[in-house]
C-alpha cells in the first residue's frame, strides 16, 4: 500500500517536526521527546495490531503520524489527520487514506466500539507515555526538570500509582490490556525497589538529574556501556534489556 518511497519521505516529515521540538522544556515535553515516543509508539501498535487482527499498515502509517502537528497541542489529533491527507493524498490507492486520517482524529478519544485500528494507536499512544520502564524514565524525568530530588520524586510516586488506575480504564482493546498490566507490574516493583536497592536507585537517580536535555536511547546506551554513579553497566544490565524489549514494541 505505501511505496518505500512514500515513507521514507513520511518519516523524514515527522523528523523534521519532531526531532527537535520543542526547542526547549514545554510543560511534560522536551526537545525530540516526542519524535522518540513517535517511534516506540509506531512499534508497539504495529505489534498490537498484529495481536487485534487490525490493519497493519494502516495503524503503523497511523502511529508514525499521529503527532507530526503535537505543536497544535490538545487540537493536533484532528490537525494531524488533516496533516496525513496533505501528505498522502494522491500518493495512496482506495480508502486508505481515509483510513489512516480517522485512525490519526481519533488517538485520543478511541473507545470499545470504535475500528480496531483506533483502539489499538490510542492504546499503544497511552501505554508508552505512561506504563512500564520507558514510563518510570519519564516521570523521573519530569520531576528532576521541576528542581526535586530523588527523595521527593519518590514521595510522589503512589499518587503517580493512583493516576494509572484512571489510565487503565482508558484501555480499549484486549492486547492493550495486557500490555499495560504486565508493564505495570514492572513499573511499581521497580519504585518500590528503588527505595531500597542501592542499583535501582543509582538508576532512578541518574534519570533525575540527567533532565536538561534527556534523550532515551543515549541514556540506554551509557547505562549499557558505563553504567552510572552507584550503578556499574554490569549492574544495570536487566534494567537495559527490559527498557530496549520497551523500546522495540516486544513487552
Amino acid at each position: 500500500m505505501i511505496p518505500p518511497d512514500l515513507l521514507k519521505r513520511l518519516e523524514q516529515a515527522v523528523h523534521d517536526a519532531l526531532g527537535n521540538w520543542p526547542e526547549e522544556w514545554t510543560r511534560f515535553h522536551w526537545p525530540g521527546y516526542t519524535f522518540h515516543h513517535t517511534q516506540r509508539v509506531r512499534r508497539l501498535a504495529r505489534r498490537l495490531a498484529k495481536e487485534e487482527g487490525a490493519d497493519v499498515e494502516v495503524v503503523g502509517v497511523a502511529a508514525l503520524l499521529h503527532d507530526i502537528t503535537k505543536a497544535d497541542g490538545r487540537e493536533h489529533a484532528h490537525t494531524g489527520a488533516e496533516r496525513a491527507h496533505t501528505l498522502l493524498d494522491g500518493q495512496v490507492a482506495g480508502d486508505a487514506v481515509t483510513r489512516i486520517a480517522d485512525t490519526i482524529a481519533a488517538h485520543n478519544t478511541a473507545a470499545a466500539d470504535d475500528p480496531v485500528e483506533w483502539r489499538v494507536l490510542s492504546d499503544a499512544d497511552k501505554i508508552d507515555a505512561n506504563f512500564g520502564l520507558v514510563a518510570v524514565t519519564r516521570y523521573f524525568t519530569i520531576r528532576g526538570s521541576q528542581g526535586m530530588s530523588l527523595a521527593e520524586a519518590l514521595d510522589g510516586v503512589p499518587s503517580w500509582k493512583e493516576h494509572h488506575v484512571e489510565r487503565l480504564e482508558l484501555l480499549s482493546s484486549d492486547a492493550g490490556r495486557r500490555c499495560a498490566d504486565h508493564r505495570l507490574v514492572v513499573m511499581h516493583r521497580f519504585c518500590d525497589e528503588a527505595e531500597r536497592d542501592p542499583v535501582t536507585r543509582a538508576i532512578a537517580q541518574f534519570f533525575v538529574d540527567d533532565c536538561t536535555r534527556p534523550d532515551l536511547p543515549r541514556q540506554v546506551e551509557a547505562l549499557a556501556t558505563e553504567g552510572v554513579p552507584g550503578a556499574s553497566a554490569e549492574e544495570a544490565v536487566a534494567f537495559v534489556a527490559r527498557i530496549r524489549r520497551e523500546m522495540n514494541g516486544e513487552l
